[in-house]
């Protein structure tokens, strides 16, 4: 983690403030090991270059992240998101968009997959992003596979919970997320992403949804019900990124795929009550004005 991200970030849910400090070890601007302070008190950690917020790892199990390593997972989703990016013209358009912003982008909830930032570092290795994902085990093999690589030097690896994003109010230029705005329960994500970005900013949001006509076959109350749970999944990233106050640019419908009622507690309720759920893609691009 370089020190210039010292004045990005901040303390969950207080945006105020002088810029954060460190204590520890470090190698010139390079952060390695230890405290991320506030006024004295310590608010974050350093943990192999990677800003940590997180005071209960939520985290993958050891052995499947030993899995992960050992079968070079990480290496071939890099190629996958860079190859998918370039076959699929409206995302390869967006990681274009990204690669070319001229300041900080947030990459939410990057996974194992890595989101939008393989396809934006293989068009812009010198991009500022900042990738974020509530593992702090997901982001250290990331963080590995990069100094291999020697691939982004402006990287900042940041563990936090999207709900509550650790960042000053319109610092990044741009937000990306693959999967992120569907995934994560709750509505708090789409103000934070709207607080987070500058005037001007742009959202690119890549997403699974529900498809529309296929939602409304389910029964009302468990529509509502799913709706307050999943509204990203339920009711489309475009949506709820204008009720939190982002002008939508663009909002394309690809094809998707039928779902299996064993992948989860959604599609698996609404096949108890007759309904077969489809989920499509959903590519939206919305800025701040």
């Amino acid at each position: 983690m370089d020190a210039s991200y010292l004045s990005v970030l901040c303390v969950p849910g207080d945006h105020g403030g002088p810029p954060l400090a460190f204590a520890g070890d470090r190698a010139g601007e390079k952060l390695l090991n230890g405290k991320l302070l506030l006024e004295g008190r310590q608010v974050g950690e350093v943990v192999d270059g990677i800003a940590s917020f997180v005071e209960k790892p939520v985290d993958w199990p050891p052995e499947e992240i030993e899995r992960l390593r050992t079968a070079g997972q990480i290496e071939r989703n890099w190629q996958n998101e860079i190859w998918h990016a370039g076959n699929t013209p409206t995302r390869g358009a967006f990681c274009d968009e990204l690669a070319a912003v001229d300041g900080i982008i947030l990459e939410l909830a990057a996974g194992p997959g890595g989101g939008s930032m393989p396809p934006m570092l293989n068009r812009n290795p010198s991009a500022r992003v900042v990738v974020n994902d509530v593992s702090l085990a997901i982001l250290q093999l990331w963080g590995e596979f990069l100094r291999k690589r020697e691939v982004g030097p402006q990287l900042c690896l940041a563990a936090f919970n999207a709900t509550s994003i650790p960042i000053r109010s319109g610092a990044v230029a741009a937000v990306s997320g693959s999967l992120a705005l569907s995934s994560i329960g709750g509505l708090s994500i789409f103000a934070e992403t709207r607080r987070v970005l500058g005037r001007g900013g742009a959202v690119y949001s890549q997403e699974m949804i529900v498809d529309s006509a296929d939602w409304a076959r389910m029964p009302e109350e468990r529509r509502l019900y799913w709706e307050e749970a999943m509204p990203g999944l339920t009711k489309g990233a475009a949506r709820l990124l204008e009720q939190a106050g982002l002008e939508v640019e663009s909002c394309e419908i690809l094809p998707g795929r039928e779902l299996d009622p064993d992948e989860g507690g959604l599609p698996r309720d609404a096949a108890d009550h007759g309904v077969t759920l489809r989920i499509v893609w959903e590519y939206v691009k919305a800025r701040k004005r």
